[in-house]
């Protein structure tokens, strides 16, 4: 069962890269899923006349950026699953039978990828902590990707306007 949910948030994660990949750097500048998460967007927004229209593109960019966090969490949540709760340590006051191992992979998941690093679960077993790792970098680069793409579809200042 490890092997599957490790192979399965690696395959995942591809799928995450894959997805932006075809966004931001392929020529046709469309990626599948993003696509698909635009045109709901559009759907929704539209029924709301003049003013859905004026926030579709806005919270369209919004929704595809935060799917792809989404699948990066994921990811990552599938691949740390299998170590938890035994191949982390825990700040003093934590209960880790408190929490579902699902839930603490996907928090831990979510703390790597935003490079916040609370410090209150720390990886002690060697594979977990070279997931974690990998993961950090993986975080960061996504970071960069988010920002370069929003920056990309910003409107442009013009002065007196």
């Amino acid at each position: 069962m490890p092997l599957l949910l490790s192979v399965l948030g690696a395959l995942v994660i591809l799928l995450g890269l894959i997805e932006v990949f075809h966004t931001l750097l392929h020529p046709s500048g469309r990626g599948r899923l993003s696509r698909l998460c635009v045109a709901a967007v559009w759907r929704i927004m539209r029924r709301l006349g003049d003013k859905g229209a004026g926030i579709a593109g806005p919270l369209a960019l919004v929704c595809v950026i935060v799917f792809w966090a989404a699948l990066q969490a994921l990811g990552w949540a599938l691949m740390l699953y299998p170590h938890v709760p035994q191949g982390f340590t825990y700040s003093p006051g934590l209960d880790p039978s408190r929490y579902g191992d699902a839930a603490e992979a996907f928090y831990i998941s979510m703390v790597t990828l935003t490079t916040l690093g609370y410090g209150d679960v720390i990886a002690t077993d060697p594979l977990a902590a070279f997931l974690k790792e990998e993961f950090t970098q993986d975080g960061e680069s996504t970071q960069e990707i988010f920002r370069s793409y929003a920056s990309d579809h910003r409107y442009p200042y013009r002065e007196g306007t």
